[in-house]
Parts: structure tokens; sequence; C-alpha cells
């Protein structure tokens, strides 16, 4: 690929095995929270996983290490990235509280031209929190099964690789969802519960 290609751990990941092939940081610090600086953007991946759990959260230290990423505000389009959701999706069986929501939206709230980019729930969502963007980006496999019921957000099906990508134009963000057509049949639905 012409350009880097950066790593934060999701819920089913080893950090540590990520950390020796190193697709993360060795420094604890910078594997929470790593700013990333652009001409055009910043990029910030902050870890959100709860070791051992599936559902997502932050520390108060990762929130100081937030705070020191986000000081340096020069008006460019900010891209927080973290691998879960903290809102409530409406896929019932997905939805986990995420640990201290509220001082991280404190932390936030306010900001100008940022953007909060999740993954976990393998489907496309966009919503606003605070007057800040946030969205999940679709699935590269294991799509959700789209069912906002009660019992929702237990299955998938496997299907073309989809993803999301953010053109910068000065202070506008345009943000694309796209398909990788690779004639892969779509197969399912198959439940997480296992």
């Amino acid at each position: 690929m012409p350009w880097p290609v950066y790593y934060i751990p999701g819920n089913h990941d080893n950090p540590a095995a990520m950390q020796k092939m190193q697709l993360l940081p060795e420094d604890w610090r910078q594997a929470a929270c790593r700013r990333i600086e652009f001409p055009e953007a910043v990029i910030i991946l902050l870890d959100s996983v709860r070791r051992g759990q599936s559902r997502g959260g932050v520390s108060d230290e990762t929130l100081e290490l937030l705070k020191s990423a986000l000081s340096e505000d020069d008006g460019r389009p900010t891209f927080l990235f973290m691998h879960h959701v903290p809102f409530r999706t409406g896929y019932t069986a997905m939805d986990e509280p995420f640990e201290q929501v509220e001082k991280l939206m404190k932390l936030l709230s306010g900001r100008q031209n940022l953007y909060m980019c999740c993954g976990h729930i393998h489907a496309p969502i966009v919503t606003k929190m605070q007057q800040i963007s946030v969205n999940t980006c679709p699935p590269i496999c294991m799509a959700m099964e789209f069912d906002l019921t009660p019992q929702g957000g237990d299955m998938f099906y496997t299907s073309e690789p989809q993803f999301m990508l953010h053109v910068v134009e000065g202070a506008q963000v345009i943000t694309h969802f796209a398909t990788v057509p690779t004639g892969e049949i779509r197969k399912g639905p198959y439940t997480f519960s296992i």
C-alpha cells in the first residue's frame, strides 16, 4: 500500500502478540494512545480494550494520555479511532456498557472538527454524541445481521469485505462506504454465541 498502516487492538486480539509482531509500540503509553500527524489531519489511536472482557472502556490513565494528545488542537480535522463503541447501537447482544463514557465525552466535548471512528459492531452506523460525529466501520468480514429487536446482535453473515474511507479537503471531511468486489457469496446467518 502507498500509505502507512496503523493498528489498534480489538477485544479478540492479543496486544502482547501484536507488540511482538511490531504492530503496536512496546511502550504501554504509546500503545494506549498515539497521536499521528499528517499535514491535512491528526489521527489519534486509543486502546479501548478491557483485558479479558468483550466490552470496552477507558482508564483514568488512558484519559490523561488522550487529554495530552488532544492538547495541540490547531483546527485540522482530528480522527479518534478506537475499537469499542461508546453508544447504544440497537444491536442488543452487542450493546455492552462502555466504561467511563461520561468522562470520555466530557473530555471530548466542545471539540471542533473531531470525528470518532469505531469498530466492534461489524455494521456501519453513524450518529452524533455531544455534536461529535461518531461512526462504526463496516466489516471486513462477518457482517452483522440487521436485527434491532431485543434478540438482535448475535447473528452474522460472511460476505465481501467493506471499508470506510475519510477524504479530507481542508476543514471538510467526506466519508465514503465501499465494498471490495471479491465475488464471495453471502453465507449464513451464523451465531456469535457458540
